[in-house]
């Protein structure tokens, strides 16, 4: 079987699930190292259910596995696990009666826990420890938080935290979108801040120029990415950033487009005409399809992966989604119910001769919502069970 370029999009967002985030001062002493876990037994079986409907993949292998052993628990089930990955934290799954966690550790975790179906703590690289508390439903779709530590300001993570100010207006179509999000950072926006003098991403494009300094950006982000086209072996995608400047904004890019053609071969296009206005570089011979443009508004910048990821930044009759239109102040969407046709498109491209089992995806969407209580990162999220025949809506 092909495996599907879009499922580990899945599982981040499976493993960012999480009711309420308990307050820093309470849990940061004592909770315990690794990743452990305490969810309710008929809840986890209602969760690994909607997870076997990967069918084929690795994750639904696991899942069918910890149902299985865990099927028969009379109340909770536990984890523990000193390894970040999926399979041994799935392995180490059992009846909290039997249970060979810490003492110790498991009354902390119980203690977090409350009502909440789930309750899972983790070490994040860079943040400390991540709490998720989630709520589970029949169907298997969670609604919950995942709280972290304010990540220091000079942090990459720093770009999550949400700015008190909206975000400025949408400058990307996200009606077709697979994934799409806008936000505002509240320490601005500094992409150059998070490339390394000297790395590849310095000496090859530049990302460490004055135009990636932040100096012109106003905080406001944007993204998606859309579906292919026949015969495209990459994901179209768009970004946006707030601009203070539109002038000096074409005078950045410019100059940074200058430098770049100093250190990179290509070929400075104008793009006018049908479509969006815009510069497009040709002949990077960097990544298939990647042939990147830029076009300027007044009150953004938008690069583009290509001409048609351009033209699909603004498609006249749609309209962005009604969760993420100008009145939302900040979030993030995955659309996996878009997933299957995008997937097959791709897998036609690359695989044409190699007969495949077409991917499922037993969620329908994924929303974020970040926000920010007192020293903690919140994320507010829910995760969408996908209906399907002969089966109950939640």
């Amino acid at each position: 079987m092909t495996k599907s370029r879009l499922a580990p999009l899945v599982l981040l967002a499976l493993l960012a699930t999480s009711c309420e985030a308990p307050p820093e001062s309470e849990t940061k002493p004592e909770l315990p190292p690794g990743v452990s876990l305490l969810v309710k037994g008929l809840d986890l079986q209602s969760l690994l259910s909607q997870l076997q409907k990967f069918e084929g993949s690795p994750l639904a292998q696991l899942a069918e596995e910890a149902r299985s052993r865990t099927r028969h628990c009379k109340g909770k089930v536990t984890g523990w696990s000193a390894s970040l990955e999926l399979s041994e934290v799935m392995a180490s799954l059992q009846c909290e009666e039997a249970s060979s966690h810490d003492p110790k550790h498991l009354d902390t975790i119980r203690s977090l826990q409350g009502t909440s179906s789930l309750i899972l703590t983790t070490e994040i690289k860079e943040l400390g420890h991540g709490i998720l508390t989630s709520d589970i439903g029949p169907s298997g779709s969670i609604h919950g938080t995942l709280s972290v530590p304010l990540p220091e300001p000079d942090s990459a993570w720093s770009i999550l935290i949400p700015s008190p100010q909206p975000p400025g207006p949408p400058a990307l179509d996200s009606s077709a979108a697979l994934l799409y999000g806008r936000f505002r950072s509240d320490g601005g926006l500094r992409p150059g801040a998070f490339v390394q003098s000297g790395s590849q991403g310095d000496r090859l494009m530049g990302l460490r120029s004055e135009l990636f300094s932040g100096l012109l950006f106003d905080g406001t982000w944007e993204f998606a990415f859309y579906p292919p086209g026949p015969g495209e072996l990459l994901l179209p995608w768009a970004v946006a950033v707030g601009v203070r400047s539109r002038k000096a904004a074409v005078a950045g890019v410019e100059g940074w487009i200058e430098d770049l053609a100093q250190r990179w071969p290509l070929t400075r296009s104008l793009r006018q005409g049908d479509g969006v206005d815009g510069v497009c570089l040709r002949d990077l011979n960097v990544l298939p399809d990647l042939a990147p443009c830029y076009h300027a508004s007044e009150t953004a910048l938008i690069f583009a992966s290509n001409d048609r990821a351009l033209d699909l930044t603004a498609d006249p009759d749609r309209a962005p989604h009604r969760s993420l239109d100008a009145s939302t102040p900040t979030g993030f969407i995955t659309r996996f119910d878009r997933f299957p046709p995008a997937d097959e498109s791709l897998r036609k491209s690359r695989d044409a001769e190699r007969d495949s089992v077409p991917t499922t995806y037993p969620y329908s969407r994924l929303e974020i919502q970040p926000t920010r209580e007192a020293r903690r990162l919140v994320f507010n999220l829910e995760a969408v069970a996908t209906e399907r025949r002969g089966e109950m809506a939640p």
